[in-house]
């Protein structure tokens, strides 16, 4: 089954994820120049990031704040996780967090747009409720992160694709901690695993076979403090959709 193709853009100084629709046969060369076309957010979330911001931020935020050069340097090299993360950290000041996570994904959408990034057909997701504060795993999983899906052999070959292959753009900071769980804490390993397989290399997006990205995500796992087991990570979607990213075992 063929993954939607997504790749990564910077705008100005911040790094979005770029998310298109790729048609088969297509070259990475193809899929990334589409991808300048698609866009991170879609037209309707934007316009519900942008009423979100007029009802509850533009008594203290004007949108110029975050198209501005100091906006742009604060958050150079920084990615769309802890932008979403400091958001729903602070906002609103009264009672921070109390949105439902989509709206949240609608104001960044919104500051996509005030920064000319153009829209797309799929919308920038939202962090998974309760993410960050012991969230724990997807009802519908019948396995947790916390009893050990991947071996450390596993995650040690994942460290080594990461290296080699993702790295460049990324360091394993960006991919751990509070930012990365606010948005994959409390959601299926397929998801995850489905991201790393179109997302990554952005150099060359869907190059990586289903064994480099299980080992990648055990990789990341690792780096989130999720422990080793004596069985590998498979491949497969119904097995990792059974397996939820459990939060509440990371310190």
């Amino acid at each position: 089954m063929r993954r939607p193709d997504r790749i990564t853009l910077p705008l100005g100084a911040l790094v979005f994820l770029l998310m298109t629709t790729a048609a088969p046969g297509q070259s990475g060369t193809e899929r990334r120049s589409q991808g300048l076309k698609g866009g991170v957010y879609t037209v309707d979330q934007a316009q519900r990031g942008e009423a979100t911001f007029v009802s509850l931020c533009s008594p203290c935020h004007a949108g110029s704040q975050f198209t501005d050069s100091s906006f742009l340097e604060s958050w150079q090299g920084r990615s769309a996780f802890e932008l979403l993360d400091l958001i729903r950290s602070t906002m609103p000041p009264e009672r921070p967090g109390r949105l439902p996570p989509m709206q949240y994904a609608d104001v960044v959408a919104y500051i996509l747009r005030l920064n000319g990034l153009p829209p797309g057909d799929r919308e920038l997701p939202a962090p998974a409720e309760g993410v960050g504060q012991g969230g724990a795993a997807p009802a519908a999983a019948s396995r947790s992160t916390s009893s050990g899906v991947y071996t450390a052999a596993q995650a040690a070959r994942g460290r080594d694709v990461y290296g080699s292959m993702c790295q460049g753009c990324h360091t394993p900071a960006s991919h751990s901690g509070t930012p990365f769980l606010r948005v994959w804490g409390g959601r299926t390993l397929w998801e995850l695993f489905d991201y790393v397989m179109t997302e990554m290399p952005m150099s060359d997006p869907g190059v990586l076979t289903d064994q480099e990205g299980a080992q990648l995500v055990a990789y990341l796992l690792q780096l989130n403090g999720m422990p080793a087991g004596p069985n590998e990570l498979p491949t497969n979607s119904a097995e990792l959709k059974q397996i939820g990213f459990e939060t509440a075992s990371v310190r």
